[in-house]
């Protein structure tokens, strides 16, 4: 069996990539599921035959999930549909006429927080989406972002939000941890509210597994596969 060579930052190899890549697509326990992600893999590989791929295309066209409705919006309209991947943060600014989104999906043992500040009419939010093996990464990031923006420190009304597994809570040690980091570093930096929310990491069926939506403009609204909430 080849040997896949570790890559990028953290410890993660190109199998581990892969994996994580084919879950994205096509979450879910069910046969058709794994399915999906064997062939998925098998077209990033280049080991793909033209029957299979024909079978690949369909498990695409079954897909109807918010998912590539997203991706296909931020293709076109970037500036007010942000997409932020794994190992990213981003930050978006929009005023009480603008409403923007900002989202990221395959949360599966990621931590993501946002941020979200409002000054007069304008209001700011950050998304960040990292593996906790990356957290000093996403420490950083976290920190470039605020310190980009001094006015949203200065902020009237401040709110951050930080999305963890499970596992934070059930892990091991090293989970909590660095979700206690993450919750440390924004206070210092951003002061405000800082709610822990806690996503269960099965999959099973669930539509929209691991996707986390925020949109800007009066407020600041967010859904995920298993809740949403509004803050006006």
């Amino acid at each position: 069996m080849k040997e896949f060579k570790k890559f990028g930052k953290g410890e993660r190899t190109f199998e581990d990539y892969l994996n994580s890549l084919a879950q994205t697509y096509f979450p879910g326990n069910r046969e058709k599921d794994k399915r999906a992600r064997e062939l998925f893999k098998k077209e990033i590989l280049g080991l793909i035959t033209d029957e299979e791929k024909k079978e690949l295309e369909s498990y695409f066209q079954d897909q109807e999930r918010e998912f590539y409705k997203l991706f296909d919006l931020s293709l076109k309209n970037p500036e007010k549909f942000v997409l932020v991947n794994i190992s990213e943060g981003k930050m978006i600014e929009a005023s009480e006429e603008d409403e923007k989104t900002i989202w990221t999906y395959g949360l599966g043992g990621c931590y993501s927080c946002l941020i979200f500040a409002k000054k007069e009419n304008n209001s700011f939010c950050i998304l960040t989406h990292y593996p906790q093996s990356e957290t000093e990464e996403h420490l950083k990031q976290i920190e470039r972002l605020i310190k980009g923006k001094p006015e949203i420190i200065t902020a009237e009304r401040k709110l951050t939000l930080i999305f963890s597994p499970l596992l934070a809570v059930t892990g091991p040690i090293s989970f909590p941890k660095k979700l206690e980091m993450i919750s440390n570093h924004i206070k210092n930096l951003f002061g405000g509210s800082v709610i822990e929310k806690f996503y269960p990491i099965e999959p099973l069926e669930w539509e929209n597994y691991g996707l986390l939506i925020a949109k800007i403009g009066k407020g600041l609204s967010y859904k995920t596969w298993f809740e949403e909430e509004s803050f006006e």
